[in-house]
Order: C-alpha cells, then structure tokens, then sequence
C-alpha cells in the first residue's frame, strides 16, 4: 500500500477535448474521457434532475465519477490518496460523492484515505496526465459513454 497523488489534464467540464486523469507514486494509472462522452454524461445529467443543475453541479458529479473510475480496481492499493484541488470549496462534496460511489458497490472505503491538496507541476501524476494526454503515452483505459454513464445513475 502506497501514498498515492491525483492529476487532471483539462477540466472535466470542458466538453471540447478530452480529459486524462492520472494517479501516480508506485503505481502508474490513467484514464482518458473523450470529450463526446463528458457531453453525454452532461446531457444525460441535465435531463434526469428533477431540479435544473449548475455547470458547476455538473461538473463536480463528473469529477467525482471519474476519479472513482481512475481508483475503482486499486483503491485496495492505496493507503492514501490526494487528489488535486481544482474545485476548491467543493472537496467534501467530491469525496461523499467518491464515497458513495464504492458504498453503492458494497466497497468498505475510508473518508481518511482520500484528501486534497495542491499537486504542482514536478509530480509524477500530473506528468502522466498531460503526457497521456498530449498522446506521448497511451492512457490505460479509454472510458466509454456507457461505463461513465453507469457511475453517474
């Protein structure tokens, strides 16, 4: 079990490009969401509430998704992990948003493994965020509308 850092490269709420999300120490991860699929999952999110969603609502329901597919099949690895704070204000509504996530799996996850902080440009992380996505790496997964879809339900 390992320390862990998160990086995005580009927002999840840009829908224009593609979104990497990496996670780094002993272990290398990272995940790519086409920008089709975030336009999906935005669409999808808009038209199920019962009440009209923010930009910003919306854009912290897909945060929290897609760092729980980033961590779905190593949280067991992981000893601690932080995430990069790109929503500041908004971290304990991101990780009860994680949380729930694996609770609705039947995964026993703690609110202490998971934190934020700031992850600067010398972490390994955000290295294979924007080198993956720049395409100098290949992502590990390519997550379709369909995965990012079942997540966000």
């Amino acid at each position: 079990m390992s320390d862990t850092e998160i990086d995005q490269s580009v927002h999840i709420e840009d829908v224009r490009a593609d979104t990497v999300l990496a996670l780094s120490n002993d272990l290398q991860y990272a995940i790519r969401i086409p920008a089709a699929t975030k336009r999906a999952a935005a669409r999808a999110l808009r038209e199920k509430s019962k009440h009209p969603l923010s930009q910003k609502r919306i854009a912290l329901r897909m945060f929290a998704a897609a760092v729980y597919l980033l961590l779905c099949n190593r949280i067991a690895k992981i000893k601690y992990v932080v995430i990069d704070a790109e929503y500041l204000g908004h971290e304990g509504e991101i990780k009860g948003m994680i949380l729930a996530y694996w609770h609705r799996e039947g995964v026993r996850v703690s609110s202490r493994q998971i934190t934020f902080g700031h992850i600067g440009k010398k972490s390994r992380a955000h290295d294979l965020a924007i080198r993956t996505w720049r395409g100098e790496f290949k992502e590990n997964k390519r997550i379709t509308e369909m995965e990012f879809l079942a997540v966000l339900q």
